[in-house]
C-alpha cells in the first residue's frame, strides 16, 4: 500500500468530520453572535452615559447647579425644547432633533411631552424637561429628571427595553445619573424577583401609580404590545449593578 493511499480520508469520514463540523458551527456561533452584541452594546450605552454626565457637568459651569436650572412650570414638547435649546444642546458635539412625542422614528420616545434625538454616535436620545418630584420607583426620595438612550434606533415600536433601549434618570438635586429602579442597597435578587415602586401620579385621579420592576425576558405579545417595556423596567438597573456589562444570566 503507498504512503498516499495511507492518508488519504473516504468519502464517508470527510462527511462525518462535516457533520460534526456543522454541529459545532450550530451550537457555538449563536452564542458567539449573542457575545459579541451584548458586548458592542454596553460599550454603546457606557459612552452615551459618559457623554450626556459630561454635557450636564459643562452645563452647570454656564447655568449653575443643575437643581437650580429652570424646568418650567408645563410638561410640554414647547417646554421641553426651551430647556433642551438653553441647558444641554450647546453642550453636546452633534445632537440634531429628529422627532417629538411619541415618535419611534430615531428613537424610543419618552412621552408626549417629550423631543427625541440623534446623536453623532448613531445614538439615540429622548428626554423632556419636566422633572418627577419624590419618585420612590426610581430614585428613593430623589427629584428626577428621565432620559432614554436608545442604541438600535430601527428597530421602533419592536425595541426591547433593556437591549435596544435603556431608562435612566438624573438626580436633580446633585447631577447622578442613574438606571430606573435603583434604590440604595439594590441586590441582583431583587431585580429578578421584581418588587414594586411608585413611578407617577396620575393627573386625573391623583392617585400614585405603581410600577413593577424586575428583569425578564418575556415574549412580546403575551400581556400586550407593552410587555417588554413593563417586565423590564428593572433590566437597566441590573446592567449597572453588574458594572456596566451584561452577565451570562442576563435575560437578553
Amino acid at each position: 500500500m503507498s504512503k498516499k493511499q495511507l492518508n488519504a480520508f473516504t468519502l464517508a469520514e470527510v462527511l462525518i468530520a462535516l457533520a460534526v463540523i456543522g454541529i459545532v458551527a450550530a451550537l457555538t456561533i449563536p452564542n458567539m453572535v449573542i457575545s459579541y452584541e451584548k458586548k458592542a452594546t454596553a460599550t454603546k450605552v457606557r459612552k452615551a452615559v459618559a457623554e450626556f454626565t459630561q454635557v450636564i457637568k459643562l452645563s452647570e459651569v454656564d447655568n449653575g447647579p443643575i437643581k437650580t436650572w429652570d424646568y418650567g412650570t408645563t410638561d410640554s414638547i414647547e417646554a421641553t425644547r426651551k430647556f433642551m435649546n438653553k441647558y444641554i444642546i450647546p453642550y453636546y458635539t452633534g445632537i440634531t432633533e429628529c422627532s417629538a412625542g411619541l415618535d419611534y422614528s430615531c428613537s424610543v420616545p419618552l412621552s408626549v411631552s417629550g423631543i427625541n434625538y440623534a446623536l453623532n454616535n448613531g445614538i439615540g436620545l429622548s428626554i423632556r424637561n419636566f422633572h418627577q418630584h419624590g419618585m420612590q420607583g426610581a430614585i428613593k426620595g430623589a427629584n428626577s429628571m428621565f432620559f432614554i438612550i436608545s442604541t438600535n434606533i430601527n428597530k421602533g415600536k419592536n425595541a426591547i427595553q433593556g437591549r435596544d433601549y435603556f431608562y435612566f434618570v438624573v438626580d436633580i438635586e446633585n447631577g447622578e445619573v442613574l438606571p430606573v429602579g435603583w434604590f440604595m442597597g439594590i441586590t441582583r435578587e431583587d431585580i429578578f424577583n421584581g418588587w414594586i415602586g411608585t413611578v407617577d401620579k396620575d393627573e386625573t385621579s391623583g392617585e400614585m401609580i405603581q410600577g413593577n420592576f424586575t428583569c425578564k425576558k418575556m415574549q412580546r405579545g403575551e400581556l400586550g404590545e407593552n410587555v417588554a417595556d413593563y417586565y423590564r423596567h428593572g433590566c437597566t438597573a441590573l446592567f449597572v449593578l453588574d458594572g456596566w456589562e451584561f452577565k451570562d444570566d442576563y435575560p437578553w
